[in-house]
């Protein structure tokens, strides 16, 4: 999502705001430690994995993805 964004703002394409977006997930275990950005192999082995797009300009969630087992305590 990142790189598209960059894309088109790289092409010249007028944009009215642009995209972050940014995953970060949840390990298992006692520290239930949140690791940012994390590796396909981090990723393979977390308890939960979310996934958020926010608009630039507004920061407003655009979108949000999540998977695995989590409460609102966790995050």
């Amino acid at each position: 999502m990142n790189a598209a964004c960059l894309a088109l703002i790289d092409a010249g394409i007028s944009l009215t705001s642009f995209v972050v977006a940014s995953t970060c997930c949840i390990m298992p275990g006692e520290s239930q430690e949140l690791v940012v950005d994390p590796t396909l192999e981090e990723q393979q082995k977390a308890e939960s994995l979310f996934t958020l797009a926010f608009d630039g300009a507004l920061k407003n969630i655009i979108m949000s993805e999540s998977y695995g087992d989590f409460s609102q305590k966790k995050v």
